[in-house]
């Protein structure tokens, strides 16, 4: 009996430095949380799902993490990656990969930000519900320490995690951009127009030269030129 003991205690010892290094090197999982990489993780299920499966509206999406590409420094503009919070190092983030060192990207302000070099720029899925570069800047690569390749629970959610284009990231930007672009006030528009029209009233009604209705234009412009 102690020796069948001896030998669990052994292979144990054996077993857990290899599961450590294991999961620090090439794999480990994930339970994701949150809604900011929808619909590629934590989807709300549709209805078919939720006729087939009702319970799974309670499910969070487990994933695989694949830590060997970035361990060697190969890392990709569109893939998913797990990274820690350059505000609290304590709390892990999923967040895509949106540019990489050295290139030139535009923020939701639309100022442009030069990405620099061993650091990467990093988007939520869901613009509207992600806390990412967009508030705390580019990311150092060294905070990044893993790959999200599949999504392995629930079953219905089992497949590979897909890898954006540079074409379908920048689609995926320029929509959510114009659709958070301010509109124009149409009263303001109507004042403008209003000013432009009394002007060209008064003048008709005045004995004027083309000469001087042309002065009064340009003197028109150049005040609103000065107060916009």
């Amino acid at each position: 009996m102690s020796g069948s003991w001896s030998s669990a205690f052994v292979a144990t010892a054996l077993l857990f430095p290899t599961l450590v290094a294991f999961r620090d090197c090439i794999a480990d999982v994930c339970l994701v949380s949150g809604v900011s990489m929808q619909p590629s993780l934590n989807p709300f299920p549709d209805k078919q799902t939720l006729d087939k499966y009702f319970f799974s509206r309670y499910f969070r999406d487990i994933v695989l993490l694949e830590r060997v590409s970035v361990r060697s420094g190969r890392f990709n503009k569109g893939s998913v990656v797990m990274l820690k919070s350059v505000e609290d190092p304590n709390r892990l983030l999923l967040k895509r990969i949106v540019a990489l060192d050295g290139d030139w990207i535009s923020d939701r302000d639309e100022k442009y930000v030069h990405i620099p070099r061993g650091h990467c720029w990093v988007e939520g899925d869901n613009c509207e519900h992600s806390i990412d570069s967009n508030e705390f800047g580019p990311v150092p690569l060294g905070m990044v320490f893993g790959r999200v390749t599949h999504v392995i629970w629930p079953p219905w959610r089992v497949g590979k995690v897909e890898t954006l284009s540079e074409v379908q990231i920048a689609k995926a930007r320029k929509k959510y951009a114009e659709s958070n672009k301010p509109e124009e006030d149409e009263r303001f528009i109507e004042i403008e127009s209003s000013k432009t029209e009394s002007v060209e009233s008064i003048m008709s009604n005045l004995d004027l030269t083309e000469a001087e209705k042309k002065l009064i234009r340009e003197t028109m412009k150049s005040i609103n030129d000065e107060s916009e």
